[in-house]
């Protein structure tokens, strides 16, 4: 079953009605849904698709030229395969030019060859410009080794520059679009799964109906809490260190100081690694929104996978390994729901990006999380944070407060939220709370008196405007 991707199917589908070549990169971390979205777009077409796996050179070419015989039902070239990547590329490059078709070459996982050797990009450099430019046919290229994506394809030195004619750097599907894995699932019961294991395909795959995801996490017969090692370990050359900060960032140590400092690290011995994570997606730098200078900014796993997995199984596998899940899953839910309500910010986040308009009225120029020094307050007492602000066009401001709990919210929520947007100065405000458990009356009341200003929203409001068509 393939869900989502729209917007990239989209797009390669329009390169695809061009009567021209077109040469594109889909890229991303391994999981993320690539192959799946290459063999989604090739359906029904006249395509041919190479997948490079380690192995060496020689059996790399005599496997691509089997797949490119067998598409031209070439017995002869079948069962005398080519040694070396010019004579394929010769024989493929003329097959193409002679049939008159409309053709999509796919080599899908390239950056197993490109890893090996790094003349390859000549090579297929050679080939585009001498064979494909002059046809309306699609080299589609795909990788996950995201080090030589950047250092050897999208470099300004590689041969590929200046002909790639598109991109797509796959990343994890958002909240609201994992709906088409879990058709029968209600909002609650996908924000769970989604805190689990995030938004890469391949996982959410694995949780079948999607219901009780920690036990189906925990279950030592797939493959979720090792998996990360696989990942890791595939990508980096020395994972070890990587681990620890990860693990380091969940535990709390978000900046740099504190991670360096537990490492016992320099600054600049530590950005090579973040740099690495970061660009695998992994994790991000996060500023307080509006600020003008980038100082004070923390670190946060991006990827809820990662975040579950560092957070509560990277240092108890041994309970999985000695068959003690029946513990493990009940020291996770201890803290499951305060693990939640972080993720669940972002989803609400998220949420007010996509239907601000349907709801406010206003489009956001600037969201994100937010805090500071309060100059109000005494010093030592004087830090605050409000989860989520956005400004709008005209000058306004959105101040949210979001609450994963299991009690309603209370009017002391909002009021508290006012007091903070004090320190802003605007010519317009609004306010949102969430809440998964819903609202007492005395806020239902008071909200009721203001509709333009205060958004009370539960998660049947979040359901409706999400899924339900």
């Amino acid at each position: 079953m393939f869900v989502g991707r729209s917007r990239e199917l989209r797009f390669l589908e329009e390169k695809y009605s061009e009567s021209k070549s077109n040469l594109i990169l889909v890229y991303g971390r391994r999981r993320i849904g690539k192959t799946a979205l290459v063999n989604e777009f090739i359906r029904g077409k006249n395509a041919i698709y190479l997948l490079a796996t380690q192995e060496e050179k020689i059996l790399t070419v005599r496997k691509f030229t089997q797949s490119v015989a067998q598409f031209f039902d070439d017995t002869l070239i079948f069962n005398n395969p080519f040694s070396d990547w010019d004579s394929l590329f010769n024989y493929l490059g003329g097959k193409i030019e002679s049939s008159g078709k409309k053709i999509v070459i796919v080599m899908d996982e390239i950056t197993y060859v490109i890893e090996q050797d790094k003349s390859f990009l000549s090579l297929l450099q050679k080939f585009y410009d001498t064979h494909l430019r002059n046809t309306d046919s699609m080299l589609i290229l795909t990788g996950s080794l995201v080090n030589v994506v950047y250092n050897d394809i999208l470099d300004y030195n590689s041969p590929l520059y200046g002909r790639r004619t598109g991109n797509i750097e796959l990343t994890e599907m958002k909240f609201h679009e994992i709906k088409g894995f879990f058709p029968n699932l209600g909002i609650e019961q996908l924000v769970y799964v989604y805190s689990i294991v995030g938004g890469v395909p391949y996982y959410l795959e694995l949780m079948g109906d999607g219901k009780r995801p920690l036990e189906k996490f925990l279950n030592r017969n797939n493959i979720f809490y090792n998996d990360v090692e696989f990942i890791l370990s595939h990508e980096l050359r020395y994972p070890d260190k990587y681990y620890s900060i990860l693990k380091l960032i969940c535990d709390g140590k978000t900046n740099t100081g504190e991670i360096s400092g537990s490492l016992n690290l320099n600054s600049n011995e530590l950005s090579p690694y973040i740099n690495k994570l970061i660009t695998m997606k992994i994790l991000n730098k996060e500023y307080p929104v509006f600020s003008k200078r980038k100082r004070g900014g923390v670190y946060r796993l991006t990827s809820n996978y990662f975040n579950f997995y560092f957070r509560f199984i990277f240092e108890r596998q041994e309970f999985l390994e000695t068959g003690r899940e029946n513990l493990l899953l009940r020291y996770i839910e201890e803290s499951f729901d305060t693990y939640i309500s972080r993720v669940f910010e972002y989803i609400c986040m998220d949420f007010l990006i996509l239907k601000s308009v349907d709801i406010f009225g206003v489009e956001f120029l600037e969201i994100g999380r937010w805090w500071g020094r309060n100059p109000e307050k005494k010093k030592g007492n004087d830090i605050e944070e409000i989860d989520i602000v956005g400004r709008y066009e005209n000058d306004g401001i959105l101040f949210a407060e979001v609450k994963w709990q299991n009690s309603k919210i209370r009017k002391g929520v909002y009021m508290d939220l006012k007091r903070k947007s004090e320190m802003f100065h605007c010519n317009d405000k609004k306010f949102v709370v969430f809440s998964k458990s819903g609202f007492d009356q005395d806020l239902l009341s008071y909200a009721s008196e203001q509709p333009d200003k205060l958004f009370l929203i539960d998660l049947a409001f979040m359901e409706k405007f999400l899924f339900l068509k």
